[in-house]
């Protein structure tokens, strides 16, 4: 801001121009300065995501009258935007508006204000699909609406702002599936385990989702799955556990994604029979063993930078002891584990909870662990025979095998929010039919 004398008064409404108000002979001037709006945090986002951007007066002094600034999104129906407005003046000289994704698309952001040139963002937020899929080992429910009979397969469900949509989820099943357990998803490709018949499945992944004639079925010559319940990825390895032996397959993956199916071997691991899921998270491996003379347990294995998991490295940690110890009640039966932000959430089947432990920089800390039963209006148990557990956005997933899945909001520390929750069925051509597992991906 400067003073000096001048003979006349300059208004002005060009941007970035000077103003000056003169009063006996002194002007103070000032500048209007400019709109701007900064490229997004995230410049890509699946459906049901959000992110940020900044819009500013660059350049402006001695503004101290508000500028209500109008920000607006090219296709609202596409990305919405929150909040619509905001008032700007050189000594608070932006804001955060928060950028939702709708539909798959590219959008653009604009911001205008009486007396600016309006502005858009230079870098266009790209939308691209995100699904959820449910793993079903059955699919009776479907045979009378014209659904020739086979052994499961799976639920593909769109993802919006509010979660799964449940009305738009479709049922897929085929003969080449064979009860499956387990889905992975690994740079463009769906993998499935099936119980059934020892093999797994892998289909081709687009923008739309599977694409469910490209999958093909596999089964092992040179290593041994038996009732495999499990399937996860690590850098350069993926792996399938067993229920029916003390052992799980290693295999090498090409750099697109793909199992070398040659290259997979059996690993000898001690304690883990009926071992229902594997996950790999933060350089462990966790392998969940679900039947009592385990004592309800889960194996804890160190992974290194390539993904390889050190078999010599595994520790045996018993829940059914802890839980018994503790005077927590029952012993807990985990069947799946995944994690959001400081907590892991493994699934008890048979007792129709969910256990929420802590984890650390050494992993799930087995000592700071409880056991949640999310309940209705009527007291009663949402959870029924819960086999499946994923997070997406602000949303934690637990499937049941009632046909059913748990839907439940998720603070930003990753605490699930057990009141929150709610149960939904998807119904028609989207029924589910026992199942196993979720998951969720986008490309």
């Amino acid at each position: 801001m400067g003073f000096h004398r001048c003979k006349s008064v300059l208004l002005s409404s060009v941007v970035g121009a000077l103003l000056a108000s003169c009063n006996n002979g002194v002007c103070n001037t000032s500048s209007v300065g400019v709109l701007q709006v900064s490229k997004p945090v995230k410049e890509l986002l699946y459906t049901g995501e959000s992110t940020t951007a900044t819009v500013s007066l660059v350049g402006s002094s001695g503004v101290s009258t508000p500028v209500l600034v109008t920000v607006t999104s090219e296709n609202p129906n596409d990305m919405t935007v929150t909040p619509y407005s905001c008032s700007l003046t050189s000594a608070v000289n932006s804001c955060q508006v928060t950028l939702t994704a709708l539909k798959a698309g590219e959008v653009k952001i604009s911001a205008s204000a009486d007396g600016y040139a309006p502005v858009t963002s230079k870098i266009a937020v790209v939308i691209k699909n995100m699904f959820a899929y449910i793993i079903n080992d059955s699919n009776d429910a479907l045979i009378g609406l014209g659904t020739p009979p086979s052994d499961g397969g799976y639920t593909q469900c769109n993802v919006g702002v509010n979660g799964i949509e449940s009305a738009s989820c479709t049922t897929n099943t085929s003969s080449i599936f064979s009860q499956p357990s387990a889905i992975a998803f690994n740079k463009g490709y769906a993998y499935f385990v099936n119980y059934g018949d020892n093999s797994y499945v892998y289909c081709l992944v687009n923008e739309s989702g599977i694409e469910s004639e490209t999958c093909a079925k596999v089964e092992l010559a040179g290593a041994t799955m038996d009732n495999s319940r499990g399937i996860a990825f690590a850098g350069n390895y993926a792996y399938i556990t067993n229920t029916g032996i003390e052992s799980y397959v290693q295999c090498n993956v090409t750099a697109t994604g793909l199992i070398e199916s040659s290259t997979c071997t059996d690993v000898a691991l001690s304690n883990t029979y009926y071992s229902t899921e594997i996950t790999i998270e933060s350089n462990y491996a966790y392998i969940m063993n679900s039947v009592s003379y385990r004592d309800y347990s889960y194996l804890q294995c160190v992974t290194n930078a390539s993904g390889l998991i050190n078999a010599n490295s595994c520790n045996l940690v018993s829940l059914g002891y802890l839980f018994a110890s503790g005077g927590l009640g029952s012993v807990a039966a985990p069947a799946t584990v995944a994690f959001s932000g400081t907590y892991s959430y493994m699934t008890d089947s048979y007792h129709d909870v969910y256990i929420q432990c802590s984890v650390g920089a050494t992993g799930v800390e087995s000592n700071n662990c409880i056991k949640v039963s999310p309940k209705d209006l009527s007291d009663n148990n949402l959870l029924d025979s819960p086999m499946g557990v994923a997070f997406n956005n602000s949303f934690a997933y637990f499937v049941n095998r009632s046909n059913n899945y748990t839907q439940c909001n998720v603070s930003g520390a990753g605490l699930v929010e057990s009141a929150s929750c709610a149960n939904y069925t998807p119904s028609g051509i989207g029924a589910l039919n026992r199942p196993n597992g979720i998951a969720f991906y986008g490309l």
